[in-house]
C-alpha cells in the first residue's frame, strides 16, 4: 500500500467544492519518485518546482566542483547517492513547493493506487448530506445511513467476512 498526501489550492473547501475545483486537488505519493530519479530536470520543470530546480542546479554544480578534486572511482557512487536521495525526497519537495504557493494539506490516504486514493478521500471528505442515499433525496443522518459493510452469516469460514451463527 502506498501513502498519498492530498493537497488542494487555497480556494478549495468542502463548502465550495465543485467538480472543476475537485479536479484541481492533487494526490502526491509519498516515497520514491521515478521521474525525479530518471529525468530530474524535466520532472521539476513539469511540476513547476522553481526553487527546487535552482537549488538542484546549485547542488549539482557544487558536486561537480567537489568531485573534480576526488579520485575518479569516487565520482560514480557520489552522483548515484545524490540521485537516489533526490528521488526519495522528490515528492516531499513537491509538497513543500505546493505549500509555498498557498496550497493546503487536506489529509493523508493509504491506498494501492491513485484511483483508489481518490475514491477513499472523496468518500471521507464529502459531508454525509452530500452523499447519495438509497432512501431518496433526503440527507443521510445517523438514523437512516446504512453501514457500508454488512457481515454475512453462513457456514463458510472466510476470515473477517462472515460470522458463524
Amino acid at each position: 500500500m502506498a501513502t498519498f498526501i492530498v493537497m488542494a489550492p487555497p480556494e478549495v473547501t468542502a463548502d465550495t467544492l465543485t467538480e472543476a475545483s475537485a479536479r484541481r486537488i492533487t494526490f502526491v505519493r509519498d516515497g520514491l519518485s521515478w521521474g525525479a530519479l530518471l529525468i530530474p530536470l524535466i520532472w521539476m520543470l513539469y511540476r513547476r518546482m522553481w526553487w527546487v530546480f535552482l537549488a538542484y542546479l546549485v547542488v549539482v554544480t557544487v558536486l561537480q566542483l567537489t568531485v573534480g578534486q576526488l579520485p575518479g572511482s569516487m565520482s560514480v557512487p557520489l552522483y548515484l547517492a545524490f540521485a537516489i536521495l533526490f528521488a526519495l525526497e522528490g515528492n516531499s519537495l513537491r509538497q513543500w513547493s505546493l505549500e509555498r504557493k498557498g496550497w493546503q494539506m487536506l489529509g493523508i490516504i493509504s491506498a494501492d493506487n491513485r484511483a483508489e486514493a481518490e475514491i477513499r478521500f472523496f468518500d471521507k471528505w464529502l459531508s454525509p448530506r452530500e452523499r447519495p442515499t438509497s432512501q431518496g433525496d433526503e440527507p443521510a443522518t445517523a438514523t437512516n445511513r446504512k453501514s457500508p459493510i454488512t457481515p454475512r452469516f453462513g457456514e463458510q469460514s472466510i476470515v473477517g467476512l462472515t460470522l458463524n451463527s
